[in-house]
């Protein structure tokens, strides 16, 4: 069948159902006659030209049952109204009254006012189809794909980061829980973890540190209250305190690869900043990214 007939078809009697509907409103029965008269002769020759006996096809007899009066079948009212279409004389109350006329074109759109949907679904153009079922599916395969990428950015970072414990007192006295951070920036101490008690508490971060190459690099601690920072289980940095936010540094050669580290730090009261950075061979410094951190 021809999806362009189809399409033409549907969008003709989608319009003209509308238009006997606006008539029917303003109680103008007499001039429905003539695009009642179309719709049929539009079903006729859909009927016989494109669907034939089409078990499928919803303008076969079994689609008009219901729909006509007992006392007159289709042929009978399609006589009657092209008659009265030409003939606007022999047309009047009486003989409308006869095939009961009022009550056909009102099941008539009964059954339109259930199935417009569908009738509207079909006056979209074959093309107009085409490119919303390719729209659908570019849409489908770009949300698998991202959702795809977003799982597997998940998978490939989801060690990346230090692991920290944390402890009730400024000396490791009672231990809490523990957490991971992609990256040690924290400004205040609910970012590091917001179960956290804002003052008297101490933490221990530890993990890898990743060199992307053999060079020298300095590491900077900034810290409120009390830092320490070891590689390879040797101290680096030991900034002790208690004080307002400070910043410590040192430097070190690392190979490329990864290198144990460990950061020690406790809260007394105060700000509670802790940021951990570094300079590669004297470039510029840098919180120390999440990916070059394992835990």
């Amino acid at each position: 069948m021809d999806p362009t007939k189809i399409h033409l078809f549907a969008k003709n009697l989608t319009y003209d159902l509308d238009t006997v509907h606006y008539l029917l409103e303003f109680d103008r029965l007499k001039e429905t006659l003539p695009i009642v008269n179309k719709i049929l002769d539009d079903i006729y020759s859909f009927r016989t030209n494109d669907l034939g006996s089409n078990p499928k096809n919803v303008f076969s007899e079994d689609f008009w049952e219901g729909k006509l009066p007992n006392t007159i079948n289709l042929s009978e009212m399609h006589s009657h109204i092209n008659q009265f279409t030409l003939n606007k004389l022999l047309c009047n109350e009486e003989e409308l009254r006869k095939i009961d006329y009022a009550t056909f074109v009102k099941n008539l759109l009964k059954w339109a006012n259930i199935n417009t949907p569908k009738l509207k679904q079909l006056t979209r153009s074959p093309k107009d189809m085409k490119i919303k079922m390719m729209i659908f599916f570019l849409f489908g395969i770009v949300l698998a794909l991202s959702l795809v990428i977003t799982l597997e950015w998940k998978f490939y970072t989801l060690n990346w980061g230090l692991e920290g414990d944390f402890y009730k007192g400024t000396n490791f006295e009672q231990y809490l829980f523990s957490g991971n951070k992609k990256t040690i920036n924290f400004l205040t101490p609910e970012e590091m973890d917001s179960r956290i008690f804002h003052d008297n508490f101490s933490t221990r971060w530890n993990g890898y540190i990743l060199a992307p190459k053999d060079a020298n690099y300095t590491v900077f601690a900034a810290a409120d209250d009390w830092v320490k920072v070891s590689i390879d289980e040797k101290p680096l940095i030991t900034d002790l305190g208690p004080h307002p936010i400070s910043e410590s540094s040192a430097k070190i050669f690392l190979h490329q690869g990864l290198h144990k580290i460990f950061v020690e730090y406790y809260q007394l009261g105060g700000d509670g900043i802790l940021q951990l950075s570094w300079a590669i061979n004297d470039g510029p410094k840098e919180i120390i990214p999440a990916k070059f951190l394992r835990h």
